[in-house]
């Protein structure tokens, strides 16, 4: 029976193994397989495999000249579909379909496809790589922002191997991120005119189709996704004050996956009201810009949340009751509990608020309109914020959006100075290993370093 398989799999190519093509037929008996441009992003080949009432593992190799894509193990039952990422635009890939069913293994003869262009609007941008030392392999995951923001994934010699629109030119977002079940990518949407409440998580597949919208009323800024599946963002929280009239504050809610809603937290009833740096500030034109929410954080070991507040100088850690636990304030803050050692390390504008592996704060901090990072020790007995490195003083930046910093793993670190557009990836020491400048007119916004493609292995 073996036998029998193999012979009509690799006897039954719709074309020929040796011209590159749009779309592919193989049938084996029972069962069809369809290599095809996905609709969405015409440089991800679908691979649709239909085994009627059989079952079992199917994965497929994809050759191209920068060396061999493989995908995971995709259990299939009846039918199901296998997107393949990674492929340059405009180029050839030798693919070949392997499957175990009913404990036969079998495997295609090998047959060239070809990809299409990129989205038109990611052309529009370029990087600038420079590599010093050895890095991990990988790749970079997020949102550039500009005219248009596009989600893209790029490795790091600055080739763009994916890319969607954030929507359009009226919607925007800054936030993304990798599902936690792996299966799907989550970005957010909200509308350029802050006055319009036009708040979204869009989640689509890897091939860019999509799957659900999540409504997120007032919506901004960052969102996570807890290992539950449940949805967490940042929304604004709008009240009629007696001595100020309108003022925003923010609120952080959850989304279950059966769609219900929960508010956990309200700067209402924690923070102090003040005219804070962020007041009188333009960016939200219908009410005064108080707390500035800017960055949600779920710590999966502590079940709790690190909630962070630009224009109060605040970050507090919360737990999923909405507790503050911890009160970390910065320059002329109204409300912390810590001080710190040194004095002068206070931090101010805090973004990209994040924790290391062994435990300590990190943040991007503005002070005097000179940008710069910042990792604390966290001594939570003594209430003490201690100063234990700090990054990016000599450049004299002013990053005056987003920016954030992340540990790749124990030696490296990514180093994301948001609207200056520049990306790195330095050692805990500060030695910097690689950098990325974005084209003019755009910047990082979010973004993630992920050691495989998604839905792919090495």
């Amino acid at each position: 029976m073996l036998l029998s398989l193999l012979h009509l799999w690799i006897g039954c190519t719709s074309h020929s193994s040796s011209e590159p093509q749009k779309e592919v037929t193989l049938v084996v008996e029972e069962m069809e397989i369809s290599a095809y441009l996905s609709p969405h992003l015409p440089n991800v080949i679908n691979v649709d495999v239909n085994m009627a009432n059989a079952s079992g593992n199917v994965w497929v190799t994809a050759q191209t000249q920068d060396g061999e894509r493989n995908t995971k193990t995709h259990n299939i039952s009846g039918f199901g579909t296998i997107p393949i990422l990674g492929i340059p635009p405009n180029s050839q890939v030798e693919l070949q379909i392997f499957s175990n069913i009913d404990e036969e293994y079998i495997e295609s003869t090998p047959f060239l496809m070809e990809t299409e262009n990129l989205i038109p609007q990611a052309g529009q941008m370029s990087l600038s790589i420079t590599q010093y030392s050895e890095i991990p392999d990988g790749y970079f995951m997020g949102s550039l922002f500009g005219e248009p923001e596009i989600l893209v994934i790029f490795d790091t010699q600055g080739e763009f191997l994916w890319a969607t629109r954030q929507y359009d030119d009226e919607n925007g977002g800054i936030d993304s991120t990798l599902s936690v079940d792996n299966q799907s990518i989550l970005f957010n949407r909200f509308a350029k005119d802050n006055t319009i409440d036009n708040g979204a998580i869009i989640r689509i597949g890897f091939d860019g189709s999509p799957i659900e919208t999540i409504t997120t009323p007032m919506g901004h800024h960052l969102f996570t996704e807890l290992p539950d599946g449940t949805i967490t963002y940042i929304a604004l929280d709008i009240r009629e004050t007696e001595a100020y009239g309108s003022v925003c504050g923010d609120q952080i809610i959850e989304v279950t996956p059966d769609g219900e809603e929960h508010v956990v937290f309200s700067t209402w009833d924690t923070v102090t009201l003040y005219e804070s740096s962020s007041f009188y500030s333009p960016f939200y034109t219908q009410c005064h810009d108080w707390t500035h929410g800017n960055g949600i954080v779920y710590n999966e070991t502590q079940d709790t949340y690190l909630f962070s507040m630009a224009g109060t100088n605040l970050i507090y850690e919360i737990d999923r009751m909405g507790n503050v636990l911890h009160r970390f304030g910065g320059l002329n803050d109204y409300d912390a509990d810590y001080t710190f050692e040194p004095p002068d390390s206070v931090f101010a504008y805090p973004h990209g608020a994040n924790w290391s592996n062994e435990g300590e704060l990190m943040l991007l901090s503005t002070k005097d309109l000179h940008s710069r990072f910042i990792s604390f020790e966290v001594d939570r007995q003594n209430q003490k914020l201690r100063k234990r490195w700090h990054y990016g003083a000599g450049y004299n930046y002013n990053v005056q959006y987003l920016g954030e910093i992340k540990e790749i793993d124990q030696a490296n670190r990514m180093i994301n100075w948001g609207s200056l557009g520049h990306l790195q990836i330095i050692s805990p020491t500060g030695n910097i290993k690689w950098e990325a400048h974005a084209s003019l007119g755009h910047w990082f916004a979010q973004f993630e370093f992920i050691d495989t493609l998604p839905g792919m292995e090495e």
